[in-house]
């Protein structure tokens, strides 16, 4: 059996996340946390082969989850794609800025 890529999701939305869970769970694996502290505890150990991040969200922002991961060397290459409602070319830019690869 193949294994299918790992997506992390970082999502505090309940619609949101059940639906990108919907259109990516046939071809991926996903792994869902509500807030950045928990998946950033959990992250090593699953993984994943990308990571889907809210923007706004309690706690640490997706901002501040992506630069810790940046500073993490074992973390620093990982895709980072952020999933926000938030698109001014402001928020947009602070997404480039803390190390996404691609803001949606």
């Amino acid at each position: 059996m193949i294994k299918q890529p790992g997506i992390l999701l970082v999502e505090d939305d309940d619609f949101a996340a059940d639906l990108a869970i919907e259109i990516l769970s046939s071809e991926y694996t996903v792994h869902r946390f509500n807030d950045g502290q928990s998946a950033l505890g959990a992250i090593a150990d699953l993984n994943p082969d990308l990571v889907l991040l809210d923007v706004a969200m309690p706690g640490l922002s997706g901002y501040e989850v992506c630069r810790k991961m940046r500073e993490n060397q074992a973390l620093s290459a990982l895709p980072v794609i952020f999933l926000s409602g938030l698109t001014s070319e402001e928020e947009r830019l602070a997404g480039y800025e803390a190390g996404g690869d691609d803001y949606s």
